[in-house]
C-alpha cells in the first residue's frame, strides 16, 4: 500500500485502499470503452447532421450518442460483470484479517465450507442475473438495427 508513503497523514485501512485503487483502475478502463465507442461512429454521421443544420451538441445527442451507446453496451456490461467478480479481491486484501475471521468462524460454528459455498452461490446468482440483463438489453437495442 503506497498511499501512506506518499503522505503520512493519509492512512487508509485495507478496504478503503482497495476500493480507491479499484475505482481508479476501473474508471480508466470504462472511460476507454466509452471513448472508443464514440470514435467508432463514422464521421460522416456527424457531417450529415451538421449539413441538416444541427448544432454540435444536438448532433451528438441525437445521432452520435445512440450509435455509440449501442456499441458500448456489450463491453460495458461484460466489464460490470468482471467488476462484480473482482470485487471479491477487495475483501481479501488483508490476509491476516481473513485468516483470523475464518479461524473464529470455524471455531465457533465449524461450518466454514458452507459459508464459503453460500458466498460463491450468491456471486454466481448475481453473475447469471447480470448476464441475463445484458442479453435482454442487447436484444432490445438490436431490434432497431435488425435487417429483415
Amino acid at each position: 500500500m503506497g498511499f501512506p508513503i506518499l503522505h503520512p497523514a493519509l492512512l487508509l485501512i485495507s478496504i478503503q485502499a482497495g476500493i480507491l485503487g479499484f475505482g481508479i483502475t476501473n474508471g480508466a478502463y470504462l472511460s476507454e470503452v466509452f471513448r472508443v465507442s464514440i470514435q467508432s461512429v463514422h464521421p460522416g454521421q456527424t457531417e450529415a447532421a451538421h449539413a441538416m443544420g444541427m448544432t454540435a451538441a444536438r448532433a451528438f445527442r441525437r445521432i452520435v450518442f445512440p450509435q455509440a451507446a449501442r456499441n458500448a453496451i456489450p463491453p460495458t456490461a461484460n466489464y460490470y460483470i468482471f467488476i462484480l467478480k473482482d470485487s471479491t479481491l477487495i475483501s481479501f486484501i488483508g490476509v491476516a484479517e481473513l485468516c483470523s475471521k475464518a479461524q473464529s468462524i470455524g471455531q465457533r460454528d465449524s461450518r466454514v465450507l458452507e459459508m464459503l459455498l453460500l458466498a460463491g452461490a450468491i456471486y454466481w446468482c448475481l453473475t447469471v442475473a447480470l448476464s441475463w440483463l445484458q442479453a435482454r438489453l442487447e436484444n432490445r437495442i438490436g431490434v432497431a438495427y435488425a435487417r429483415e
